[in-house]
């Protein structure tokens, strides 16, 4: 799952192959079925892509009652700001970059509330990978696919 705006660069970055990465990892980024949240695209210029728009706890919930695995939403603040105030993310995977740029758009922006996190796991570096972070229930979904965030 990816906003609009991140699927914009990101789907054809990979169409396109990018030099330095491995076709095993160009391959599964390729033939992965996306949904790009949208709402103002009508249809996907994309292939193995599809628009979802509309009330997103709606479409997050129908996409959890699909078959298959768990989903991933790729980076997009817009995006995972407005699912993290909705309660509709069961992980959250941040990379913790220590520079100060001064500017920049907060995660947690749009969230109107304190959220209730548990970090289960962080891997300190230059650029610390905090893992998991588990969300308190707050919108309670039946489906057992679970929605996690991935950075960028």
């Amino acid at each position: 799952m990816l906003g609009r705006k991140l699927a914009e660069g990101f789907i054809p970055t990979w169409a396109a192959q990018p030099a330095g990465e491995p076709q095993e990892a160009i391959d599964k980024m390729n033939n992965t079925h996306k949904v790009v949240i949208s709402n103002t695209l009508t249809e996907s210029p994309w292939e193995n892509t599809v628009v979802a728009g509309g009330d997103l706890t709606e479409t997050v919930n129908k996409l959890k009652d699909q078959p298959g695995g768990d989903m991933i939403a790729y980076g997009g603040g817009t995006l995972v700001s407005d699912l993290i105030a909705k309660g509709l993310l069961d992980e959250l995977h941040l990379f913790v970059n220590p520079t100060a740029i001064g500017a920049g758009m907060p995660v947690f922006a749009n969230s109107g509330a304190h959220q209730r996190l548990r970090l289960v796991t962080a891997h300190p570096s230059e650029i610390t990978s905090c893992r998991h972070w588990r969300f308190a229930p707050t919108n309670i979904h039946s489906a057992s696919t679970r929605l996690i965030s991935a950075p960028e």
